[in-house]
C-alpha cells in the first residue's frame, strides 16, 4: 500500500500552480518569518490579502487611524496615512511595536477589561478619525464605543469578522446605517481562509 504521506502527482501540480500567487502575495515570506509581511518582508497588516488590496488603494495620506490593537498593521497605516493612534493592552508586544514605530504613531497602553477603558480610549483622545480599526480585544464593545470618534465620513475595518461572537457589534452598526462589503479568503501566515470587513456609510471617505 503506498504511503500516504506522498504527495499524488495532481496534488503537485496543483500546488505548484499556486506558487506564483503565495509568493507575490508574500504568503510564502510570511510562513518562513512567521510574521506578517509581504513578499520583499515589510510589515502588512494581518487581514485576508483581498482586503489589504482594497486598502490600499484607498487610503490616502490625510487619513487619521484609530486601531484596537496594534503591530504590524500599525506600520503599514502609519506610512500611508497622516497619524495613527493605536490602544495595546499588553505592555510587552507595546515595547516591541513602539520599537520600530515611525513618529506619527502614538501607541496608547490600556489595561484591559470588558467594556472598560480600553474600548473607550478613541472617545478619551478627542480626536475624530477616518478610519478606525477593530482588531484588538473587547471588540464588540469596541464597536459600540467608536462612534463619537468617527469622522461623518469615516469608515471601520474589523478583522476576523466572520467570528460568531462578534455578530452583536457587526448587528449594531448595520442599525446605525453602516453597510458591509466582505473580503474573504487566504491571508499572512495561516492556511485557513478568514474574513476582513470594511462598514461604511453611504457618503464615505473610501469613495464606495
Amino acid at each position: 500500500m503506498p504511503s500516504s504521506s506522498k504527495s499524488e502527482p495532481g496534488q503537485v501540480r496543483i500546488a505548484s500552480r499556486a506558487l506564483p500567487y503565495l509568493q507575490a502575495t508574500g504568503w510564502i515570506q510570511s510562513q518562513i518569518s512567521r510574521s506578517s509581511v509581504d513578499a520583499a518582508g515589510e510589515p502588512i497588516p494581518w487581514y485576508q490579502y483581498a482586503a489589504i488590496d482594497f486598502l490600499g488603494e484607498r487610503v490616502d495620506a490625510d487619513h487619521r487611524v484609530f486601531e484596537f490593537g496594534s503591530g504590524n498593521s500599525t506600520l503599514w497605516w502609519a506610512r500611508r496615512t497622516a497619524s495613527v493612534t493605536a490602544v495595546e493592552h499588553e505592555p510587552a508586544w507595546a515595547t516591541t511595536v513602539r520599537e520600530t514605530a515611525p513618529e506619527n504613531v502614538t501607541l496608547l497602553e490600556i489595561a484591559l477589561e470588558p467594556d472598560g477603558e480600553y474600548s473607550r480610549t478613541p472617545a478619551r483622545t478627542g480626536a475624530r478619525h477616518e478610519i478606525v480599526v477593530i482588531d484588538g480585544r473587547d471588540r464588540v464593545n469596541c464597536a459600540y464605543r467608536c462612534l463619537d470618534a468617527l469622522t461623518d465620513d469615516g469608515v471601520i475595518v474589523w478583522d476576523d469578522s466572520q467570528r460568531r461572537r462578534y455578530r452583536p457589534g457587526l448587528d449594531f452598526l448595520a442599525e446605525k446605517g453602516f453597510r458591509r462589503l466582505r473580503f474573504t479568503g487566504l491571508g499572512p501566515i495561516v492556511g485557513n481562509p478568514g474574513e476582513t470587513s470594511v462598514l461604511y456609510r453611504p457618503s464615505n471617505c473610501f469613495g464606495i
